[in-house]
């Protein structure tokens, strides 16, 4: 893009210099032939008409390949050489050095100047223009004259075309030197265009590992962990399709991400290399006709999880290619064994917590209940030898009991439950941002929640909070709001976030044209993406921003209140 520019640039100075030219030679050729007409009957009308016709001619033909030969200098000498011999032959039976036309024929001086480096050709022209003026003139036109009466004579005006001549040289210098200063200026300003190019490229780039590493570190799902690397392979890498092949139960199972290319293809491109992938070790570039595939692996202490690859587009570079998929590959290594020491760790608190209610329920509940077991049973065998009043005391005692096993294994059950101490950690954490924020930077703040919090997932109630914190954060920062509102609404199969402020605001029709984010926004529809909701988002200048999060509602739940009352 930067070359384009530049030659731009310098097509557009030569088109200024013919302008240049071309201006000067229709200028003279109508003024001196103007002069030629009004300059009284020294010649016939005859003769003026055939000489103005001729110069006419030759001034639009010869505009015409100097526009077009400017830049060939053989053709170029060859051209003005031409013209000042034609120069010549008007020259002559026009008058010599009184003829107007010496002017016009000046043209020559003033390309040759331009468009030639060495100045000889300017000075050539010069000469040849004086002699053919004078002694040829003086020989065929006027043969008793003499020479140096007639330079004489034209003195001043000779001297007058020889300053004119150095003029036109010392000019034409300097405008070789400024175009040679420009042209360094353009060099400059395309590395700099070029450099700035990068160093945006370099902030999508950063900004897209950002994101990318924020919703990695919130993914628990295995197959979304390996969606999310590949779209964000294909967005740092600028390439079209991204793939990540594994190998289970005996063959390779390859999931795509992009339309460029299908799954048979890529398997055809593998298929020379099949036994290789496993063992690939760095980035490697498999070729296969037209088409070709760049592999890295993505390994861990624990094994190899797969391999990441990408189909390039032909301007992308190898090296810059090899250096994304290394820092992909190592940030997915990263993500999917954090994912797997998560499953692991999960696994390892289930076991214990399942030993600890196990333990418990042993050594309390079970032995009160083998207490009753036995109260009941000796009731059973004394119910005909007792009385009422008797057997109604064994039976409050049992049941009283009955409550106190209940009552142990309820708080066996829940022993790291909020509800054990009474306590709603969700609320309680968004109220007290939202108290901070009120302390410290004098905003109104208001938190509304509308419905049953205890349906939301643990994985939801994280991510809200992210999310109001994210957007109160940015309505402060950027937006200067004194007054913000939170609103939580859990329904039957949505659930809707809404943060209001009032705020500068922005125009959010130009931000949803441009898709250009600031990263706090960015990550609030990370956010929302990852659990498959939406963002909406609206904002006037001076009115204020809304932000609304539609979530799907996926209550994975125990409903605790369920066993609250047994036994009560």
């Amino acid at each position: 893009m930067t070359d384009i520019k530049t030659g731009f640039v310098g097509i557009k100075k030569e088109i200024d210099i013919i302008k240049v030219l071309r201006l000067y030679r229709y200028c003279s050729f109508l003024i001196t032939s103007t002069y030629f007409v009004l300059s009284g009957e020294t010649h016939s009308n005859t003769k003026k008409a055939f000489i103005i016709g001729c110069i006419g001619v030759s001034a639009f033909l010869l505009n015409y390949l100097y526009k077009h030969y400017l830049s060939e200098r053989r053709v170029l000498i060859f051209l003005i050489a031409l013209e000042t011999i034609l120069n010549t032959f008007i020259l002559i039976p026009s008058g010599g050095l009184e003829s107007p036309y010496i002017w016009y024929s000046i043209n020559t001086i003033v390309i040759s100047s331009v468009a030639l480096k060495k100045k000889i050709y300017c000075w050539l022209s010069f000469v040849t223009y004086i002699i053919s003026s004078t002694w040829l003139f003086t020989i065929l036109l006027k043969p008793g004259d003499k020479l140096l009466n007639i330079i004489g004579k034209e003195l001043n005006l000779l001297l007058c075309l020889a300053l004119f001549t150095g003029a036109i040289q010392i000019l034409s210098e300097y405008y070789k030197r400024v175009q040679e200063k420009n042209k360094e200026l353009n060099e400059v300003n395309s590395h700099l265009i070029s450099a700035n190019n990068k160093i945006k490229e370099s902030m999508d780039y950063i900004m897209e590992l950002y994101q990318a590493v924020h919703l990695l570190s919130d993914q628990q799902d295995s197959d979304s962990l390996i969606d999310i690397i590949l779209e964000y392979t294909r967005k740092i890498t600028k390439s079209e399709t991204a793939i990540f092949i594994s190998f289970k139960k005996g063959k390779f199972n390859i999931r795509i991400k992009g339309s460029k290319v299908k799954e048979t293809e890529i398997r055809s491109i593998l298929a020379g290399s099949a036994n290789e992938i496993w063992s690939i070790k760095g980035t490697r570039i498999i070729y296969a006709g037209d088409s070709s595939l760049v592999l890295s692996p993505v390994k861990s202490s624990f094994g190899t999880y797969g391999v990441l690859g990408v189909v390039p587009d032909s301007e992308v570079r190898d090296y810059e290619l090899k250096d994304q998929m290394k820092f992909l590959t190592e940030l997915g290594k990263i993500a999917l064994e954090r994912n797997e020491l998560e499953r692991i760790n999960k696994g390892l608190l289930i076991n214990e917590e399942q030993n600890r209610i196990a333990n418990e329920i042993h050594d309390g509940v079970l032995q009160k209940l083998f207490g009753i077991s036995c109260a009941i049973y000796g009731l059973k065998k004394q119910a005909g030898s007792i009385n009422i009043n008797m057997m109604k005391s064994e039976l409050s005692g049992i049941q009283d009991s009955i409550n106190s096993a209940m009552k142990d294994l309820r708080a066996t059950i829940y022993g790291y439950s909020w509800k054990k101490e009474g306590k709603n950690n969700f609320v309680q954490d968004i109220n007290s941002y939202l108290d901070f924020v009120r302390k410290n930077h004098g905003t109104y703040t208001n938190f509304e929640l509308i419905g049953n919090q205890d349906l939301l997932p643990t994985g939801h109630k994280i991510a809200f909070y992210r999310i109001v914190s994210e957007a109160v954060s940015n309505s402060i920062r950027h937006g200067k709001a004194q007054h913000i509102s939170v609103k939580l609404t859990i329904g039957d199969k949505n659930t809707v976030l809404e943060i209001k402020d009032d705020g500068t605001g922005f125009d959010s029709k130009i931000l949803n044209n441009t898709k250009k984010m600031g990263m706090g926004i960015r990550n609030i529809e990370s956010l929302a993406i990852m659990l498959k909701g939406r963002m909406k988002l609206e904002s006037k200048p001076n009115e204020g921003t809304t932000i609304e999060i539609v979530v799907p509602a996926e209550y994975n739940s125990i409903k605790e209140d369920l066993y609250e009352g047994v036994g009560g």
